[in-house]
C-alpha cells in the first residue's frame, strides 16, 4: 500500500511539472529544441582521410583519426566575410561552390547567389551576378556548373568563364526547365531535375510545360498586417499535371535532343547516366 501511495504522489508530482512546461512552434520549428542529436551536413574528402564540415562562414577539415582540424576556409567579399547557406566540392576538390541569400521557392528548392572559389588560386568571383539562381552543380570534370535563372538552363565554363544559354523558352507558370514544378519536387523529393553525364560532354534535363495546370493562391503574411497573395500552378485531383519531357543537350555542338517514351510512361520520377556515360 506504502508502494502504492508513493507511485501515486510522484506521478502527480511529475503531472505538476510537466504542466508548467511550455511547448511553444518556436521551440519545435526554429531552435529545434525537442529534435534528435546528430552529425549533419559533413562532407567526406576524396582521399578519405578528412572531412569537412560548416562552422559558422567557416568551411573546416578536419582528420577522421585524430578529429584535429586541418584547413580552415574563409572567404571575403570586399572586406566582409560571405555568410553562405551550403557548399560542395567539385569532383576534383579544386573548386568549391557557395551558395548565399538563399530564398525559398517551395518546401525544399530555393534561390540562391552563387559564388566560385578557387583553391589553388586563392579566388573567390560571382557565378552570375546577373540575378540568383536554381541547382546550380559542378560538371563530372570540375569544369563546368550548370543552373537554372528564369525557369531557363545556362552552363558556365569556369576556365575561361564562357557563359551559354541552353534553353529560350523558360516562362514563369508556363515552361521549366531543369528544375522541379510543384508535383514533381513535393511528390518525388525532386529539386534539381537535370544531371551531367561523367564526362561531361551531356547535360540531361527534364522539361516541364504546367501551362495548363490551374493556378492556386494562398495568403502569406510573413511578419505583415495584411497578407499578400502568393500564386502557382497546384493541381488538384482531376485536374491538368505538367507535361514533362526529356531532354539531352550536346555541349560539343550545342544541339538537344528529345529522349522519347512510351506513352505508358506518365511520370519521370528520377533521370541518370550509368558510369559508362548511357
Amino acid at each position: 500500500m506504502k508502494k502504492k501511495f508513493i507511485s501515486v504522489i510522484l506521478i502527480l508530482i511529475a503531472q505538476s511539472v510537466f504542466s508548467q512546461t511550455k511547448i511553444t512552434l518556436a521551440d519545435i520549428w526554429l531552435k529545434y529544441a525537442y529534435s534528435s542529436n546528430g552529425f549533419y551536413g559533413w562532407n567526406s574528402m576524396n582521399d578519405g582521410l578528412h572531412y569537412t564540415i560548416k562552422e559558422g562562414n567557416k568551411i573546416v577539415r578536419y582528420d577522421y583519426n585524430t578529429n584535429s582540424i586541418q584547413q580552415e576556409w574563409q572567404f571575403k567579399i570586399g572586406e566582409k566575410n560571405l555568410e553562405f547557406d551550403s557548399y560542395q566540392f567539385s569532383a576534383d576538390e579544386k573548386k568549391i561552390l557557395l551558395s548565399a541569400e538563399s530564398e525559398p521557392i517551395y518546401r525544399h528548392s530555393t534561390l540562391d547567389k552563387n559564388y566560385i572559389y578557387d583553391i589553388n588560386n586563392d579566388r573567390l568571383f560571382e557565378l552570375d551576378e546577373g540575378g540568383k539562381q536554381q541547382n546550380a552543380a559542378f560538371s563530372s570534370d570540375g569544369k563546368q556548373i550548370a543552373y537554372i535563372k528564369n525557369n531557363n538552363l545556362f552552363i558556365k565554363n569556369i576556365e575561361n568563364l564562357q557563359l551559354t544559354q541552353i534553353t529560350t523558352d523558360g516562362l514563369k507558370h508556363h515552361i521549366i526547365n531543369g528544375a522541379a514544378d510543384w508535383v514533381y519536387e513535393e511528390e518525388f523529393a525532386i529539386i534539381r531535375a537535370f544531371e551531367w553525364s561523367p564526362d561531361g560532354k551531356q547535360l540531361m534535363y527534364l522539361r516541364f510545360d504546367e501551362t495548363e495546370v490551374p493556378m492556386f493562391e494562398m495568403a502569406m503574411y510573413e511578419g505583415r498586417l495584411y497578407p499578400e497573395d502568393y500564386t502557382f500552378k497546384y493541381p488538384k485531383v482531376g485536374e491538368h499535371n505538367s507535361i514533362v519531357t526529356l531532354q539531352t543537350y550536346h555541349v560539343t555542338d550545342g544541339k538537344t535532343e528529345e529522349i522519347h517514351f512510351d506513352a505508358s510512361f506518365e511520370y519521370i520520377p528520377r533521370i541518370g547516366y550509368t558510369p559508362d556515360g548511357g
